[in-house]
């Protein structure tokens, strides 16, 4: 239960973050097509754990815990407003190109022991 409770809020931080981009970008199908929700959570995993060393928590308090949520609302944008969403594409599927001929590996040389332990033994 805890396990979901956590996905679900992680979800719905990954949707927040994608309507401050989605209302504060020009091209909002731009945001819907080409912008990978993988690449923003890596991003957001990632930097996470730096603020948090860097910045100290009475501060993020002091910043944002007496906002309303029309101000905090304001906030997302104007941070979302100077992505650069270039940094997180998505990559256009194409199909897996076929694995190259080896050059190397066994070319019909190996006799396994079991042969080599049955030849009868020279005298």
């Amino acid at each position: 239960m805890f396990g979901f409770s956590v996905a679900l809020l992680l979800y719905n931080v990954l949707s927040v973050v994608q309507a401050a981009l989605r209302d504060s970008q020009t091209e909002k199908r731009t945001i819907e097509r080409k912008v990978s929700m993988y690449a923003i959570a890596d991003e957001i995993s990632g930097v996470w754990r730096g603020m948090e060393i860097a910045i100290p928590p009475e501060l993020w308090a002091e910043l944002y815990a007496g906002l309303t949520p029309r101000q905090l609302v304001g906030k997302l944008r104007s941070l979302a407003r100077n992505a650069d969403l270039a940094r997180y594409t998505t990559y256009k599927w194409s199909p897996k190109r076929p694995q190259p001929k080896r050059l190397s590996g066994n070319r019909g040389n190996h006799v396994s022991t079991q042969r080599i332990l049955n030849q009868p033994k020279a005298a």
